[in-house]
């Protein structure tokens, strides 16, 4: 890979280095690099289901949690 990442990138590099260290913790909930990358990758999926393509940009505006 080159220096220039994308998010979902780094995700998936970190899941390839060290699936079960933690990535994320909300109040007392840890979720693993295994399963940030799993929701990212379904997130993704959801959005190619829908139609989205490669240039077309989308906002997402949420809580602070899983």
């Amino acid at each position: 890979m080159s220096d220039a990442y994308l998010l979902h990138d780094l995700v998936a590099l970190a899941t390839a280095r060290a699936p079960q260290t933690v990535a994320l913790t909300y109040n007392k909930q840890n979720w693993q690099y295994s399963e940030l990358h799993a929701a990212v990758a379904g997130f993704a999926n959801g959005l190619i289901a829908l139609g989205l393509r490669r240039t077309e940009r989308v906002a997402v505006y949420l809580e602070k949690r899983f």
